[in-house]
This record gives structure tokens, sequence and C-alpha cells, in this order.
């Protein structure tokens, strides 16, 4: 393990990191994998739960839009509402609604992205 330095050199925020017990580590940019990007756009997950009618679809329609075509979008929501919205939302918009399920009250869709 390396040494770490001393904590009276370090500056303020980097004594809080050092006590939670974060070690610094090297970040990889994606020169290795180039397809990386790809990768993380092709599925995604968007967290909607708490939110009212219209918020999920306005969301997942913003997500959406950051999405290369072919992408997936899971949106996970609580809204007894979003079960016809995304339905709507789907079929307005040209996107696949690909899954739709419930349980334990919160409701599950996959929609693909369609076009641009």
């Amino acid at each position: 393990m390396a040494q770490l330095p001393p904590f009276a050199a370090l500056s303020h925020r980097r004594r809080r990191y050092y006590m939670a017990g974060f070690v610094p580590r090297k970040v990889s940019t994606g020169g290795d994998r180039p397809d990386w990007e790809k990768r993380v756009m092709e599925s995604d997950t968007l967290d909607t739960k708490g939110l009212l009618c219209p918020l999920p679809v306005l969301k997942a329609r913003k997500a959406l839009k950051a999405m290369a075509e072919g992408g997936t979008l899971e949106v996970l929501a609580t809204d007894p509402g979003a079960v016809k919205d995304f339905a709507a939302f789907c079929r307005t918009t040209g996107h696949q609604l690909v899954e739709s399920t419930a349980e334990a009250g919160v409701f599950r869709f996959l929609i693909r992205k369609n076009g641009p």
C-alpha cells in the first residue's frame, strides 16, 4: 500500500477524503476501450420515483434526446398515471415501449429509442 502523506501537508478537502477512507485511483479516460461511450449510451436507467405526472415523461424525453438511436432507457416510476403516460408518449414519438411491468408499487418501463 502506498505511503500517505502526513495530514498536515494536505488541504482540508483532501484530508476529509482520506479520513473517510477514500483512496486515489487511476481513472480511465476510455482510451483503452474505443467503444466505451457507445456502450454507456446504449442502456441507461432513469429513476423518477416520487415524481408525479408529467415529470417522469418529461425527464424520459430529455434522457432519450441525449441517447443514440437504438439505445434503451429503463424508467422507474411510482406514479400510477405513468402507465398510460408512457404508452401515449411512445405512441406519439415513435419510440418503442419494449416492456412495462409493475412490482411492489414501482412501475418499470423499458423504452427503445427510434429515430433522431
